[in-house]
């Protein structure tokens, strides 16, 4: 699993000069967009080795946020969360909330089979219009391959898996940041 980008604040300097003719930016800018350049690499030639070597019809990647970038607390690292105001450690909808990316031929595959109550839309790719934490990602990737989480009543995360499927009926409604609900 990649940390990039995060703390610390590094990166080769191969992926900072691709940068260095963006006046606007700070140097912490160009800091950061080489280490997304440097994940997007990465991530782009672990696909070409999946696919290479006949796994990739069985993968599902995965890229999520727990939080939106620090942009005044923490571990600032020149992120942007524009529109949204705030950052990482404030309630605002730029702390609050971050984007995630499902790809892969096993989406399909896993979506169809969490797919009960309704019939799930053939619109791919889509946005996901409702609440999902972080902690979801573990009870709903366990139902998509399968498997029966030990202890499930002391899971804080609720599986999304069928509300993913369908696009309807979220499986949250209401989340607890800090001291507020949202609903």
């Amino acid at each position: 699993a990649y940390q990039a980008v995060h703390c610390p604040n590094e990166v080769p300097p191969e992926y900072m000069v691709r940068y260095q003719n963006r006046t606007d930016w700070t140097e912490q800018r160009i800091n950061y967009a080489g280490m997304l350049t440097a994940a997007d690499e990465g991530i782009g030639n672990l696909t070409k080795v999946l696919q290479e070597t006949g796994l990739w019809e069985n993968t599902l990647i995965v890229l999520t946020t727990d939080n939106g970038g620090p942009t005044t607390v923490g571990c600032t690292q020149g992120s942007s969360n524009y529109p949204k105001r705030g950052g990482k450690c404030s309630l605002w909808e730029g702390g609050t909330t971050g984007d995630a990316l499902l790809a892969g031929p096993a989406l399909e595959k896993l979506v169809s089979r969490s797919s009960t109550k309704t019939p799930r839309p053939r619109n791919f790719p889509r946005r996901f219009q409702h609440l999902f934490h972080v902690v979801d990602w573990f009870p709903t990737l366990a139902e998509w391959v399968g498997v029966v989480p030990l202890n499930q009543t002391d899971l804080d995360g609720v599986s999304q898996a069928e509300s993913l499927s369908s696009g309807q009926e979220p499986a949250r409604t209401e989340l607890f940041g800090g001291y507020a609900f949202w609903r």
